[in-house]
């Protein structure tokens, strides 16, 4: 049955069988390619016809777009809600470049789009060279934004179950550079490349975050350090204490470099080449930058530090109420780092 109202502004009608949600709300376009027929678009579903009447009487006031909403919108919605606008930095940025490869289909409504083409989209960036887990993120962002629109009534099925994706090799077990090793990389300081990857593993700093410092990162006091990081909460902005070994790579950079302290190295592929080179050199054949914040913990761990000091200088959660609670001067880390002999 259907609820007739002027042309053009919308119907109502009762949608056959045993539903969830059994009114649905339609417009009338006009056909793509058969001139003076028209097609019909179905917008929102609902529980009771009130429900449905209210929705369209916002149709025709203007408050709800005539097309109906796109995916497009339902990003923008999401993107203003308290769950987007809480996450950290880094998780809305992950999920901005999700979208960026899933905004090719912005303008489709929401309700007309299906599993393969979404597929689609997941197999395009997959066949362009990205990673099964940056694909994975993509999926994640496809679910969210879907879900959104099944509770706001603008679907009535989600059309991302049953999406696929390659199955993920298993993440290699991360290890610590030997110690041997970094004694070897000693007599090697005066190398650029040796001198990056000494300073990785004194330091805990990921690559990208290295690679951000400023000159304005650079303290010598009270005793030298630098800021920065990102990632979590507890990682941005940390102070990391200099070692006085890597003090003299860190400040003659600080001193003369125009934007980045290690702007001199290239750029985080240029790094991640040399370093993985450089260990190899060595027998350490799958080593990762990752292996340094391991190498930075276990060192600490062996020189007898406060086992807070070194999550608050690795930037990692404090495990409890009680390490929330306890706050540590630059200084103090700077002593605990100093455990660590060369």
């Amino acid at each position: 049955m259907t609820m007739r109202r002027a042309n053009g502004s919308g119907a109502i009608c009762r949608l056959k069988g045993n539903r969830r949600k059994p009114y649905a709300v339609r417009v009338s376009y006009p056909h793509p390619t058969n001139e003076g027929k028209y097609k019909q678009r179905y917008l929102a579903y609902f529980h009771t016809s009130a429900e449905a009447q209210a929705y369209l009487e916002k149709l025709n006031c203007g408050q709800i777009k005539a097309g109906g909403y796109t995916l497009g919108d339902v990003w923008e919605d999401y993107t203003r809600s308290r769950r987007f606008t809480e996450l950290s930095k880094s998780a809305q940025n992950v999920h901005r470049g999700a979208w960026n490869r899933l905004s090719a289909l912005a303008d489709r409504p929401i309700d007309a789009i299906r599993r393969p083409e979404l597929q689609r989209v997941i197999d395009d960036a997959l066949e362009g060279g990205l990673a099964p887990s940056s694909a994975e993120k993509i999926k994640i962002l496809m679910g969210l934004l879907f879900k959104r629109a099944l509770m706001d009534d603008l679907i009535s099925k989600d059309p991302t179950l049953g999406l696929e994706l390659p199955k993920i090799k298993p993440v290699v077990e991360k290890d610590v550079i030997p110690q041997p090793v970094v004694a070897q990389l000693w007599t090697r300081k005066d190398e650029p490349y040796v001198q990056i990857t000494l300073v990785l593993i004194y330091t805990g700093w990921r690559i990208s975050e290295l690679l951000e410092l400023t000159p304005e990162a650079y303290h010598t006091e009270p005793v030298p350090h630098l800021i920065g990081g990102k990632k979590t909460d507890a990682g941005i902005n940390r102070p990391v204490p200099v070692h006085p070994a890597i003090q003299p790579f860190v400040e003659s950079r600080a001193s003369s470099c125009k934007e980045r302290i290690f702007e001199d190295v290239g750029s985080y592929t240029v790094v991640l080449d040399r370093f993985k080179k450089i260990l190899r050199q060595y027998g350490v054949e799958k080593a990762t930058p990752h292996w340094c914040r391991y190498t930075l913990t276990s060192m600490l761990e062996m020189a007898g530090a406060n086992r807070l000091a070194t999550d608050r200088i690795t930037g990692h959660s404090d495990r409890g109420m009680t390490d929330h609670y306890t706050k540590m001067t630059v200084e103090y880390l700077y002593s605990q780092m100093c455990l660590i002999r060369v």
